[in-house]
């Protein structure tokens, strides 16, 4: 399997020099745990979580929560994978980084879709679910090919 069958295409994204109040209200509307931001170019330069804005500022100056731009609390060092790489590098890097998303780019680095750990643990367990239908569908055949083994 690789990144391009489990990423999404659509990805909400933000600038740096946006305030945190808005790409936060943009979250909250798209019903996202996260923004990508991007340079003029849609090239990935950072990642702003609904942790980040928590740990971040929330909790450590909510007085000043309005003036703060996303540049003062994102992410910086972005981990990227493309569509064609396999979906078990993207799991690697999310392992490796203790990180939940990352950006998909294509050839020229630019934002191309975001592969999130629940999108990947959904298409791995309907691939192991197609994987355990073989073997029902298997026995189920044997019944009927052979009624007696059922009573074996």
């Amino acid at each position: 399997m690789i990144v391009g069958d489990v990423c999404r295409s659509e990805v909400v994204c933000a600038t740096a020099t946006e305030s945190v109040v808005a790409a936060a209200a943009r979250m909250r509307d798209r019903h996202v745990g996260d923004v990508v931001v991007v340079d003029d170019d849609r090239r990935p330069i950072g990642i702003l979580t609904d942790r980040d804005i928590v740990v971040s500022a929330v909790a450590q100056t909510p007085e000043q929560l309005t003036g703060l731009l996303v540049a003062d609390i994102m992410t910086g060092e972005v981990t990227t994978v493309r569509r064609s790489d396999p979906l078990a590098a993207a799991l690697r890097h999310m392992r490796l980084g203790g990180i939940r998303r990352v950006p998909v780019v294509n050839g020229d680095g630019r934002l191309d879709g975001i592969i999130a750990l629940d999108d990947a643990l959904t298409a791995l367990a309907r691939e192991l679910f197609e994987l355990m239908d073989v073997v029902t569908e298997q026995r189920d055949r044997e019944y009927e090919r052979r009624p007696t083994a059922r009573a074996l």
